[in-house]
Order: structure tokens, then C-alpha cells, then sequence
């Protein structure tokens, strides 16, 4: 599975720095549909549906989080987002 997402320049005109579940990346996710997301430089998680998913945030975005949680510049990007982590799925109750 990849998950193409594009960071506006509206993201990250409302995102805020160091918080993982409203970053510029997770405000995008969010829009896009996915839900329970937690973004860092080691992992990005989220959720669509029932279905929870685990990417390792590729070399671009690491850069992208270290500098907007360190108040440098940074422009807007379409990341790729690829499958690292096995998905949980979670049973009905």
C-alpha cells in the first residue's frame, strides 16, 4: 500500500509545530480521510476505517517535520508514504 499526500500551503500556514496530530503532515492526512494520526520522524500512524496503519516516514518528510518543528522554512510537498508496519486490524465487537 503507498499513500501519495500533499502538504498546501494552507497546512502549513495552520499547523503547529511539534505536536504530532497537528502538523502540516497530519492536518493533510486528516484531510485526505484518515484518522487517529500521529506523526514523528520515526513513524507515521493513522487509521482508515477499522484498519490502523504504520508507515516509517521517508528521508523528505523527516527533513520536512525537523524543520517546521524547528521554526525554519519550509515549503509546501507531496509525499509518498509506504508500508513499513504490518496493518492491525481490529475485531468487532
Amino acid at each position: 500500500m503507498e499513500i501519495s499526500i500533499e502538504v498546501t500551503p494552507h497546512h502549513i500556514s495552520i499547523g503547529r509545530s511539534g505536536e504530532y496530530n497537528a502538523c502540516p503532515v497530519a492536518i493533510a492526512l486528516w484531510e485526505a480521510g484518515y484518522r487517529d494520526i500521529n506523526v514523528d520522524d520515526e513513524f507515521v500512524k493513522l487509521r482508515q476505517g477499522r484498519k490502523e496503519l504504520a508507515f516509517k516516514p521517508p528521508k523528505e518528510m523527516r527533513l520536512f517535520i525537523d524543520a517546521f518543528d524547528n521554526y525554519r522554512p519550509v515549503k509546501p510537498q507531496i509525499f509518498k508514504l509506504k508500508e513499513k508496519y504490518l496493518p492491525i486490524i481490529k475485531p468487532k465487537n
